[in-house]
Order: C-alpha cells, then sequence, then structure tokens
C-alpha cells in the first residue's frame, strides 16, 4: 500500500491531519489510514474506542463533513480508517483551503485558490450582484442578444418580451434581485468599469515588436465579432486565387474556429482579473489568450478527450447558448481543429498557465504557401501589400485593406462593424484619396471604391 490521490498513511493520528481529511473532500475523495506508516506497514494504533467516537465528532465539528471512521484488526494489530467522500462545498480548516495534488496534501493560496473556488461555484466572481436595476441594462446589445436568440429558435417571441428581471433571470443573470456582473460585463456599454478584465487586446507583433495594437471594450456579447472583424481585415491578408473562374478567399484562419476561441475565452474568463483577453497575431500563428486557467484537478487532455464542458462563467455561457453562438456538449475544441484536420495542417495548440489559458493557431496561408494568383494562376502581388505603414493611420490602414479586397460595403456599415465613427471613417476615405490611394468609381449611390 502506497500513498496516491486517494490514500494517506499516518502511524499515528494527530490533528493537524485533518487537513489531509480536507484535501480528499475537496478534491476525489479517499482514505486515510491511522496506524500504518508510509512504507505500508501495520504499526497499530492506541485508544481505538476512544478515536472512534472522537474523530467522527472532531472531523464534523471543524470541517462541516462527516466521515466513516472503521476499525480494523491484522496480525493483532488496530489500525483505523477514515473514508472521505467528495465534498459539494469547499472545506476549509481554520480558513485555509487543502487539496490533493499526487501523493501530497498541500494549501492553495492567490490565484491557485480563485481558480479552485470559481470553477467549482463557490465563488463565482461574476455572479455577485450589482446595484441596479434590470431595465437598466435593456442595450442595444441585448436586444442584439434577443435577435439571435428568437432567430435560432433558443427563445419563442414571448420569451423575448418578457420583463427584463424575468428574462435575466432564466438566462441565471439575476441575484437577489439585481442583475450580475456577467450582466453587465456581457450587455453593459461600460463593461470595463465592472472588471479590468472585460475588454480585448488585439496586437500585431513581428521580431517581438508590437506594431499596432487595438483595444475593443463595450459590451462582451458584442466584442466576438468585433474582434472577429479586425483579424480578418486588419490584422491578416487573405489571398485570392481562382478554381476555374470561381473567386476564391484564402482566409489565414478559419473564422468558425477563432469565434469558437473568442466565446470559450469570454465565458471562461476570470473577471476578478485586472487585465484583458488578449490576442497576439503574429505572421505565422494567433494565440488567445484569457485570464484564467482550466478548472481546478482537469488537465488540457482530460478537456478535450472527455468533451468536459464547465465553464467558469455559467450566466455569461448560457447567454452565448441562448443566442446559438456555442453548445453545452464540450465539443468547442473538436470544431476548432476539424477545419485544420480538413487542410491538412498543424491541429490548434492549447496551452494552460497557472492564471491563464493559451490557445494557439497556425496560420493556414503560410503554412501552405498560398499566394494570391490570377485566373490564369499566375502569381500577383496584392496592392495591400504595399509597404504603407508608415504613412496611414491604424483605420486609414484598415479601410485601405478593405478596399484592396472589396470588402468595402458603406459607410455606415463599415463604421459599426468596426466599431468607430461615420465621421472617422469618412475622414479616412478622405485622407487616402488625398494621397491617391484609392478613388470612387461610379456614382455616389451606385459606385465603389476602388484601388489606384
Amino acid at each position: 500500500m502506497r500513498e496516491d490521490l486517494h490514500t494517506e498513511l499516518k502511524r499515528e493520528w494527530k490533528d493537524e491531519y485533518l487537513r489531509n481529511v480536507a484535501a480528499l473532500a475537496n478534491t476525489e475523495g479517499g482514505t486515510v489510514y491511522v496506524g500504518i506508516d508510509d512504507r505500508g506497514d501495520i504499526y497499530g494504533v492506541d485508544r481505538v474506542d476512544y478515536l472512534l467516537k472522537a474523530l467522527p465528532d472532531k472531523i464534523q465539528n471543524i470541517l462541516g463533513i462527516v466521515a466513516v471512521v472503521d476499525n480494523h484488526v491484522k496480525d493483532g494489530k488496530d489500525y483505523l480508517t477514515i473514508n472521505v467522500s467528495p465534498s459539494p462545498d469547499t472545506v476549509l480548516l481554520d480558513g485555509r483551503l487543502y487539496v490533493k495534488s499526487g501523493s501530497t496534501a498541500r494549501e492553495l493560496r492567490g490565484a491557485e485558490m480563485r481558480n479552485f473556488l470559481t470553477t467549482r461555484g463557490d465563488l463565482a466572481w461574476a455572479d455577485e450582484s450589482v446595484d441596479v436595476e434590470p431595465e437598466q441594462l435593456d442595450t442595444y446589445a441585448f436586444r442584439a442578444f434577443k435577435k439571435a436568440a428568437v432567430s435560432m429558435r433558443r427563445l419563442t417571441q414571448e420569451e423575448s418580451e418578457l420583463p427584463m428581471a424575468d428574462l435575466l433571470g432564466k438566462l441565471n443573470l439575476i441575484r437577489n434581485g439585481k442583475p450580475t456582473r456577467a450582466a453587465m460585463i456581457l450587455f453593459s456599454p461600460d463593461a470595463e468599469t465592472v472588471s479590468g478584465a472585460a475588454g480585448i487586446r488585439i496586437c500585431k507583433e513581428i521580431n517581438g515588436d508590437i506594431e499596432f495594437f487595438d483595444e475593443i471594450y463595450g459590451p462582451m456579447f458584442l466584442s466576438v465579432d468585433r474582434a472577429l472583424d479586425l483579424i480578418m481585415t486588419k490584422y491578416t491578408v487573405t489571398p485570392i486565387t481562382y478554381e476555374g473562374i470561381i473567386r476564391v478567399e484564402n482566409y489565414p484562419y478559419p473564422k468558425d474556429a477563432i469565434r469558437e476561441a473568442l466565446i470559450n475565452a469570454i465565458s471562461n474568463a476570470d473577471y476578478g482579473c485586472t487585465y484583458p483577453i488578449k490576442i497576439s497575431v503574429l505572421p505565422d500563428r494567433l494565440i488567445i489568450q484569457n485570464p484564467g486557467s482550466l478548472p481546478y484537478g482537469y488537465t488540457v487532455e482530460q478537456i478535450i478527450k472527455g468533451r468536459v464542458s464547465k465553464p467558469r462563467n455559467r450566466g455569461i455561457a448560457m447567454v452565448f447558448r441562448t443566442a446559438g453562438m456555442s453548445e453545452a456538449f464540450g465539443r468547442g475544441f473538436e470544431k476548432m481543429s476539424l477545419p485544420y484536420r480538413e487542410q491538412g495542417v498543424t491541429l490548434p495548440e492549447y496551452e494552460a498557465l497557472p492564471q491563464d489559458f493559451l490557445a494557439i493557431f497556425t496560420n493556414i496561408v503560410v503554412a501552405k504557401g498560398i499566394v494570391s494568383r490570377d485566373m490564369n494562376g499566375k502569381e500577383v502581388t496584392s496592392s495591400s501589400n504595399i509597404d504603407i505603414t508608415g504613412e496611414l493611420t491604424g483605420i486609414e490602414r484598415t479601410i485601405f485593406e478593405l478596399i484592396s479586397k472589396g470588402e468595402f460595403s458603406n459607410i455606415r456599415d463599415v463604421s459599426t462593424n468596426l466599431g468607430t465613427t461615420r465621421a472617422a471613417v469618412e475622414k479616412a476615405l478622405k485622407t487616402l484619396t488625398s494621397k491617391q490611394l484609392i478613388k470612387r468609381e461610379g456614382s455616389t449611390r451606385f459606385g465603389s471604391w476602388i484601388v489606384v
């Protein structure tokens, strides 16, 4: 017999071993053997009758749990077993949190302790209420959510017209009659005032240097598509090729995979932290990093193979599911990997750090050596590759990219998708025109912008 995740061997009983009982209750349960040394040899135990009564009382009074204590005899020697079941609630000893890690019991502190508590549901930071009225969250973002949920038939029209408090309650976003922090993070235009983690920072990195970056704040429910649009337009280049006369856009990253990763990051972020979700776009890969690691006790392999669906923020995850943007069956990793498997490219990688979680995606265009080609298969140089970095601002560069790809629809839609004002887009168009980089072709109403 040896000590392991479910077994503790103690030569004699000492009250300090209550931490080992607590550690077993906080993980997967197990047995403490009293009267057996760490080599597995029976040493024996004295005062058996006293301990059979004292230990259950002590465990219940101090730890608040029930353990079964039994007496056993082998080779004429008594030893005790303390059988501990996993506890649905966190068990503390003198305000300290102990867990089993391999064959040892250890104390969790700081970020590790918060991660353990939030993923068990005992301390869901985002589920605490805030002092605002439910009606204050009847925002553009919330109305967009209702429209999506009704369209996906996850809500009926009648349900979508319920009073705000009732509908938020259905989404697990009400506590003690008030909206939760999660509700504010999802739907409030001022989500960053609730949590410093309620935002997304995107940066373009080359050789360790940041070329440019954007920060997305506001309701996190809308941040998924805002971030995805920026990644696909401003931060990456999409080579155009042809299959016969069919124009093919070769996206460096599958949209559905990146959208799934963004939803996972928002649903599982630790909003008790002070730094936002970060997206790093490098020449050959894209990294999405959110504060908050995996549920305590799980590995990446267990999450993927077991299709474990255990979001840190259940209310936030429910909103995305109700809007038809994700599901509750733990298939997210499979959905992110599928387009890479079909392309024959290295699958996404995931890394669980003590305080963060990383999803790493390979640039398919770079991995497969795809370049823009005309209808005859001849390589062409895209005008979007013109080195104008030093001449243009971020929004001017983005507008130029959109026009280069033929994706500039109209000023109103572009300003909405980029999260900027109509005036800013008009100013960018004026600057690009003055630099003779673009021009207007056709009438004001029916024409289009093209690259000179």
